[in-house]
């Protein structure tokens, strides 16, 4: 691992990928909307070479400056991106929910790891150098009640991490994707409680999974011990 770009990487699993990734030697660039979580979150780190940067990841112009920022800092892009930066909006049914709200969901779940990873493989290309892509995905993506907007623009970034890893696979770039089942974050804390409850009793392991755990799932995947996956989404969700 060299240098790693997390989107979302102020908080919950991006937070939790960032650490474990600095723990394996990577530099870590940790992207996020909200520059305070973000500079928490590199207290965590110790390794040389990671810094912060404000992304807005539904804005192709925040992520074009990123990117340039990157490569003229470190002088190359990031051969690694972990797309974590994610949104949720809580409706009982979806008559209950805005048209804005949806469109916000698809801006950050969908359009933000389209707009990142389409750089990011632009830049490698470029330069004709390997690398790999990971998304945050979501068991949502079945169809769950109350997740509608959320689990389409999950369900869509499954489509999309398939098709870059069978658009991109020739130029050495792997895309595959995780897709967590109820994680305990500040978004999983922001659902109603009984909602909450409901996903724990349901769950055979019969509790919620950690950050950290994801985050040895994409640890995997951005390394060379899974060279040979691509377009995978692999679930983790304790049985659900």
């Amino acid at each position: 691992l060299a240098l790693v770009t997390v989107s979302g990487g102020g908080e919950g699993i991006g937070r939790a990928t960032c650490v474990a990734l600095d723990k394996e030697g990577a530099k870590v660039i940790v992207a996020d909307i909200d520059d305070t979580k973000a500079e928490e979150t590199l207290k965590y780190l110790t390794g040389p070479g990671n810094c912060k940067v404000f992304l807005d990841v539904t804005k192709e112009d925040s992520v074009n400056e990123v990117f340039d920022l990157i490569c003229n800092k470190y002088k190359q892009p990031p051969q690694v991106i972990v797309n974590c930066a994610g949104i949720l909006f809580y409706s009982p049914t979806f008559l209950e929910e805005s048209l804005q709200t949806m469109q916000l969901t698809f801006d950050v779940n969908f359009k933000g790891p389209y707009l990142v990873s389409k750089r990011g493989c632009k830049e490698l290309i470029r330069l004709n150098l390997p690398g790999c892509i990971v998304n945050t995905c979501s068991i949502a993506s079945r169809a769950y009640p109350s997740f509608g907007s959320y689990g389409s623009s999950k369900a869509a970034l499954i489509c999309l991490t398939q098709a870059i890893a069978k658009e991109m696979g020739r130029y050495g770039i792997r895309c595959n994707a995780v897709s967590p089942g109820a994680v305990d974050t500040e978004m999983f804390g922001s659902i109603p409680e009984d909602v909450r409850n409901g996903n724990t009793s349901a769950c055979p392991l019969g509790r919620v999974g950690n950050p950290q755990e994801v985050a040895d799932l994409i640890l995997f995947l951005a390394s060379t011990k899974s060279s040979y996956m691509n377009g995978s989404v692999v679930d983790i969700h304790g049985g659900l």
